[in-house]
């Protein structure tokens, strides 16, 4: 009696990297991208309503700091722990989480009735917030194809400056005729109906889930989505050719010889976070200070969100064909350039909007860059740990930056000393990344090729 073949084993590493990017994996790819919009939406609202809720309750506006410091410090630690517990429990669950956890107390925000309250409900929020990014990168990562991931992952990040741009139309909106508390209201509605959409159309990480010897069934469906070429069948076995490294994800970051790689990110999103929540923070008032009207240095402040969101697809298409840690080494050394070129430019308000333009264009694109290249860096087993990771170093970043350049201000340094000194960290970010170059990449860069033992489902 003939024995029966076996099927070959179906690389799905492969079959991600050879099939065109289809509709369901775009469907990931929007989703994730209206989730990272979130990230900037709390911090934008905030700093909108933050001048009514002093008016309405008088308190100055000058012991608003901890009000503004509680949603980043709970951003740092929901990086920290999402993070790491996606990469147990899975990125699905942990992004609905999050989602759900922020939307809450973002809602009940608009309920708050003394300092006290705020402060707890923006915490709690930020805690929730922090897990959204590092596995809305981690899934992206996983389902797009080698050959673009560096341009889709890019694409997803321009929701960071688009973000802040919605949260400006929401408070212009509604402020006035509706009050701060309606605000909060909306803004927290806004995660909240996404949670039902996300239970029904977001898909577990795939790679994750042949890590985890998962049911081949859901595999199989997931895969015919993703190829519907291919005919997959629910006995097949699914393999991903990836190394599976046991112990603590979080231990893992430092062991392996990845600890300068972990260290030389940790480094990027610090500088990338503290200088793009500097100039976020500061700009419209510097722009005000040096002669321009209030209301063109809100514009022109605007830009710079508008220049990091184009200078990210841009940078990530560029991505795609040159190593994306140089194209960071190089869009920092411009970002230094244009920012201390902002220096020069008071008084000259086409040389103004030129180099706002381009400093958020190289530092926000080379921000946004630093996702693919913390995707690629780490393996499935650990890449939501390693994202979350360093996302909240940078987080560290976006609390001393606004901090500092308040101090600076106020030791009567002028706009263009401030501002030729905001350029010079971005030469540590170039040193870095291009330190960087030198380590080694143990995510998804390789394509199909193995990078170690199979793990088979």
């Amino acid at each position: 009696m003939e024995a029966v073949m076996k099927p070959p084993a179906v690389d799905i590493s492969a079959v991600i990297n050879e099939a065109p990017f289809s509709g369901f994996q775009r469907t990931v790819l929007a989703t994730c991208f209206v989730l990272m919009m979130l990230d900037t939406i709390d911090a934008t609202l905030m700093a909108f309503a933050a001048p009514a809720i002093s008016g309405g309750w008088h308190v100055p506006i000058a012991k608003f700091g901890p009000v503004f410091g509680a949603a980043l410090l709970g951003s740092l630690v929901g990086s920290l722990i999402f993070g790491q517990a996606a990469d147990t429990l899975g990125r699905r669950f942990t992004l609905i989480a999050g989602v759900s956890v922020f939307g809450v107390f973002t809602l009940l925000q608009g309920t708050a009735n003394s300092m006290q309250m705020l402060i707890v409900y923006r915490l709690i929020a930020g805690l929730g917030l922090g897990g959204v990014v590092p596995n809305a990168v981690a899934t992206v990562s996983e389902y797009a194809p080698a050959r673009i991931r560096p341009m889709v992952i890019n694409s997803m990040s321009c929701g960071l400056p688009l973000g802040s741009a919605l949260a400006g139309f929401i408070a212009f909106g509604m402020l006035t005729p509706f009050g701060w508390r309606a605000t909060f209201y909306v803004c927290g509605l806004v995660p909240i109906v996404l949670v039902p959409f996300l239970i029904w159309r977001l898909p577990e990480s795939i790679r994750f889930l042949a890590l985890k010897k998962s049911d081949p069934t859901q595999l199989a469906r997931i895969m015919r989505k993703i190829a519907p070429s291919k005919k997959f069948s629910d006995g097949d076995e699914f393999v991903l050719n990836e190394q599976r490294v046991s112990g603590s994800p979080a231990k893992n970051l430092f062991t392996g010889g990845r600890l300068a790689s972990t260290m030389l990110l940790w480094v990027l999103f610090f500088v990338g976070y503290l200088l793009t929540y500097l100039l976020l923070s500061w700009l419209p008032s510097l722009l005000r200070q040096s002669g321009i009207p209030l209301k063109r240095a809100i514009f022109i402040g605007a830009i710079f969100s508008v220049g990091g969101a184009i200078g990210g697809l841009v940078l990530g298409w560029y991505s795609r064909r040159v190593d994306g840690r140089r194209v960071m080494g190089y869009g920092f050394i411009f970002a230094c350039v244009f920012i201390a070129a902002l220096g020069f430019s008071q008084g000259h308000v086409a040389a103004v909007v030129a180099t706002v333009f381009f400093s958020g264009f190289f530092l926000t694109g080379s921000q946004m860059t630093m996702y693919s290249v913390a995707s690629a860096t780490y393996r499935t087993s650990m890449r939501s740990t390693g994202v979350g990771w360093a996302s909240g170093f940078g987080r560290i970043g976006s609390i001393i930056g606004p901090v500092v350049g308040g101090l600076l201000l106020g030791t009567g340094t002028s706009v263009a000393g401030l501002l030729y000194m905001t350029a010079a960290p971005a030469l540590i970010g170039s040193v870095a990344a291009f330190l960087l170059v030198r380590e080694r990449q143990d995510g998804l860069e390789a394509g199909s090729a193995p990078v170690g033992a199979t793990a088979k489902v």
